[in-house]
């Protein structure tokens, strides 16, 4: 699974968080498009994934993967630390 929101640091680190450690075993990564990764380290890592989970409508990945794309949409960062309590709940909701 892939997890994506803007940075990489909050939304999808926290849902990463959620999904290998208190759902898993799940192989999880996080990133964001504005995380300084390159096109290329983007491709391979959508390539990698099963599934490419994108918290946050501020992004998406390249429409080739779009197919295997879900929407767990928390909106733009208003958290500032990927395990603030209000997010983790949120995210635990939506997974419900």
């Amino acid at each position: 699974i892939l997890t994506v929101c803007q940075r990489g640091n909050n939304r999808s680190a926290a849902l990463a968080y959620i999904l290998r450690d208190e759902r898993g075993p799940n192989e999880v990564i996080n990133y964001g498009p504005d995380g300084g990764l390159s096109p290329e380290s983007i491709e391979m890592l959508c390539e990698w994934a099963d599934k490419i989970i994108v918290t946050t409508k501020e992004v998406d990945v390249p429409e080739k993967f779009r197919i295997r794309r879900v929407f767990l949409d928390v909106g733009p960062d208003r958290w500032g630390v990927g395990f603030h309590p209000d997010l983790l709940s949120e995210l635990r909701r939506l997974l419900d």
